[in-house]
């Protein structure tokens, strides 16, 4: 068999091209990699935080509640003391789940909207229905700071199967950070400093 120098000459370039495709594509993942642990380092919790929070008392009827859920379109909210440290989370689930103990205690029409200027009281305390809040509440906070990395409050929220997490500071609560949260934050960032979209860069 004759093999003429022009094949090999064009096996060769192949060769060569190949591996500078190699190369590149190396290059190129590596430089997703870096772009990908660099923009999930930038993301903090404070970026997709909700800063304005509705939440309740131990003490809130649970019709209070409801309503509250119903017209805010929310399916949860943190239960919170006087001075807005956190007590717990009540969700749409635990007001409607029949195996709940429930007292024969009397609630009151209150919640409280919390903001960076604290918890302002809302709605009417001489108002009382059947049923409170910390009959049924969970009472397990699972809370983040402000400005720890985006990145640990996902990896909180997949490894307790959780959809919110409390944001506190000095003990008091000052947000709430959910999944829509966190996937309006990722939207926000839409697009990288070199243009790629961050889907691709987080892909990498």
């Amino acid at each position: 068999m004759v093999v003429h120098p022009q094949f090999l000459r064009g096996r060769a370039g192949a060769t060569a091209r190949n591996a500078e495709m190699s190369a590149h594509s190396a290059s190129d993942a590596a430089a997703c990699r870096l772009l990908r642990d660099g923009i999930m380092q930038a993301l903090t919790v404070a970026t997709a935080m909700s800063r304005d929070v509705l939440a309740v008392a131990p003490d809130t009827s649970l019709a209070t509640a409801a309503r509250l859920f119903a017209t805010r379109r929310i399916s949860g909210a943190p239960v919170i003391d006087p001075d807005g440290r956190p007590r717990g989370v009540v969700t749409q689930t635990d007001l409607v789940d029949p195996d709940r103990d429930r007292t024969d205690r009397e609630g009151i029409s209150l919640y409280y909207r919390v903001t960076p200027d604290g918890a302002e009281p809302q709605g009417d305390r001489t108002v009382s229905e059947d049923g409170v809040v910390a009959d049924v509440m969970s009472p397990y906070v699972f809370a983040i700071g402000a400005e720890a990395p985006l990145v640990e409050a996902i990896r909180t929220m997949v490894t307790e199967s959780v959809h919110r997490l409390l944001v506190e500071e000095g003990g008091k609560l000052v947000g709430i950070v959910t999944s829509m949260d966190v996937l309006r934050a990722l939207s926000t960032w839409s697009r990288t400093g070199d243009g790629r979209s961050l889907v691709e860069a987080l892909s990498g």
